[in-house]
């Protein structure tokens, strides 16, 4: 339902703003005066932050002039009452309303059917917008709200009714909304980073589909390099896309420029990583929705964060359930994590020993890793593989992802990545004779022979072609199939 027409349905409301999630939502503002001490009493779940709004509010008043209720409580209930409340502007709202409910103020014939209120009151009475407003507030940008002067360098997404103080309610400036689009900052690409053959193929690939990926072999073979070189590879965000992942870095305390990349250490704790608390709050993997989430030493992080990462890979989306409390995050993050395959990390598949630890010990290390969770990895590469001449240079890799980007859009009419399309849909690729005769064998796991069709596809977007080829099914395969009897091929 439009703001609009809810408007219309309700006649004239008193409306603030409370934080749910990553977005700020309208709450009613009921007010009433009951005998009694005078003071405000706020119903409705508030949190410490709003029943601290009667000291605020009573202060305003007196230094603007207004009179003080005497021998009334003034009742300020938030709807709906089942909500926990956290707002930055309730202290505005509930002067406001006090100053008409007692007629100090006349309301303004502009201000029918249902006002808008957030703003953040001084002790002298003083207004100001909190600076959420602009960034939380997704509703239409059409709706009213009346609240403190705007910035100057930042765009106004809502018509804003300003004053500077709370006498100005009687004479407000109207601001009309002037939405300007998001801006980013591409990370710079340097030109004096090459990569061998194995490497470049390895990052368009990854870039192209942004599958997620295990790098895994010796330690100091470029495994961290190569996923953090990644990053600058990546696509631009959509608008929407971007917006929320400003929005979520906002809520956490962070400032974002482009898309989000997030590289927790192994000691972070599950409920870091994942997020949780009463009352809930976000995590790492949250944090790096719609971008990428390095994982290092993966092995080294706690079975629970592993184990936890399968839902979000598959959905997008953490659920999260504490004290009564159900939320669901966003998640939808490229996962590159990187490993050793031994506790020294010297181990190398395939070779001479080089190792202080017995195999019986890096088998040990490696049951670490589950088959579900590596299951869910589309990309498998082994860092000892990377030899040869470093000629291929990182613009040049980037000038290929855009081009096999541009094929898939031009082609298909496709925007997300081949990561995230149906399955249905890259099957279409394939010709009869190619999906009963020449696909190759991928064990037991459905999973598996998805994740070697994406590849496959991303691999023939970067040769532009419309056909799923018998060679990029080889390429693929490759890259992605069975990854763990790869793992384990190099422990017998």
């Amino acid at each position: 339902m439009t703001w609009h027409c809810l408007h219309k349905r309700l006649g004239m409301k008193i409306y603030t703003l409370c934080k749910q999630g990553f977005e700020l939502k309208p709450i009613e503002v009921e007010i009433s005066f009951m005998p009694g001490v005078p003071k405000f009493q706020f119903l409705g779940q508030p949190d410490t932050m709003i029943k601290e709004s009667e000291l605020r509010i009573r202060s305003a008043l007196k230094h603007q002039g207004f009179e003080l209720p005497r021998g009334q409580q003034v009742i300020v209930n938030l709807k709906p009452a089942h909500l926990k409340k956290q707002s930055r502007g309730v202290d505005l709202a509930g002067a406001c309303a006090y100053l008409w409910k007692s007629a100090q103020v006349p309301m303004s014939p502009e201000l029918n059917e249902a006002v808008f209120i957030y703003g953040e009151l001084g002790l002298d009475g003083k207004v100001q917008m909190p600076d959420d407003l602009e960034s939380l507030f997704n509703d239409d940008p059409n709706l009213k709200l009346i609240s403190g002067y705007p910035s100057p360098d930042k765009p106004l997404y809502q018509n804003i009714y300003a004053m500077t103080e709370l006498k100005d309610l009687q004479n407000m400036q109207f601001f009309p909304a002037n939405i300007t689009e998001y801006k980013y900052e591409r990370p710079k690409l340097e030109s004096d980073i090459l990569v061998c053959d194995k490497q470049a193929k390895l990052l368009s690939v990854m870039a192209t589909g942004e599958h997620h990926t295990m790098l895994a072999g010796p330690s100091g073979s470029g495994k961290t390099t190569l996923a953090q070189l990644i990053y600058k590879l990546l696509k631009d965000p959509h608008q929407n896309q971007f917006r929320l992942s400003q929005q979520i870095h906002n809520v956490m305390g962070y400032n974002l420029n482009w898309r989000p990349i997030v590289c927790p250490h192994h000691t972070t704790t599950p409920i870091a990583l994942i997020g949780g608390g009463a009352p809930i709050f976000p995590g790492e993997i949250t944090r790096a929705h719609s971008g990428l989430l390095v994982l290092d030493e993966f092995l080294e992080f706690h079975p629970k964060v592993q184990e936890a990462l399968r839902e979000p890979i598959e959905t997008g989306e953490i659920m999260i359930s504490r004290r009564g409390d159900r939320r669901s995050l966003p998640a939808n993050f490229m996962l590159v994590a990187t490993t050793n395959l031994c506790p020294c990390g010297d181990y190398t598949p395939k070779k001479i020993m080089n190792c202080r630890f017995s195999l019986q010990k890096c088998k040990s290390y490696m049951d670490k890793l589950s088959g579900p969770i590596l299951d869910r990895f589309e990309v498998m590469a082994f860092s000892n593989e990377w030899r040869g001449d470093k000629k291929h240079s990182i613009d040049s890799i980037f000038k290929k992802v855009v081009q096999a980007q541009a094929f898939a859009k031009k082609l298909r009419g496709q925007v997300e990545p081949n990561s995230k399309i149906k399955y249905q849909h890259i099957e279409n690729s394939l010709d009869d004779f190619t999906k009963t005769n020449i696909m190759p064998e991928t064990g037991s796991s459905h999973r598996r022979k998805i994740a070697l069709l994406k590849v496959a596809r991303t691999i023939a977007d970067l040769d532009a072609s419309e056909k799923i080829k018998p060679h990029h099914l080889q390429q693929a395969a490759d890259l992605s199939i069975t990854p763990f009897e790869k793992l384990k091929l190099g422990m017998n």
